[in-house]
């Protein structure tokens, strides 16, 4: 599933997949892909705040909203290429894979 996400200024494009637990660059669509265990995840293929709404927390409320929802085990920020992104998920303490700069937190359903 592919969708488009519109809220008070701030677009997101998201994907939901299933990524293996032993390697979370393995992924893909398919609920039913691999006999090994998977983690449910929702994906952020981007994001992007309008020009009047920036600076405004709006950016921040849109990942914690995604964080809430008790559908996905995980929720990734996938190829966070906006240095200030970057810091400011991991001042919210997300983890990061340097090499592909994917940020990941679990939802606060399954913690």
């Amino acid at each position: 599933m592919k969708l488009t996400v519109t809220s008070a200024g701030v677009h997101c494009r998201l994907r939901e997949c299933w990524v293996l637990a032993r390697n979370r660059r393995i992924s893909s669509e398919d609920k039913d892909w691999t006999t090994e265990p998977t983690i449910h995840v929702l994906v952020v293929e981007s994001i992007e705040v309008e020009e009047p709404h920036r600076r405004q927390g709006r950016c921040k409320e849109a990942i914690s909203g995604l964080l809430r929802n008790t559908n996905y085990e995980l929720i990734v920020v996938e190829a966070v290429q906006n240095p200030i992104l970057a810091a400011a998920l991991r001042r919210w303490g997300w983890d990061n894979d340097e090499e592909t700069m994917d940020f990941y937190h679990p939802t606060t359903a399954k913690t």
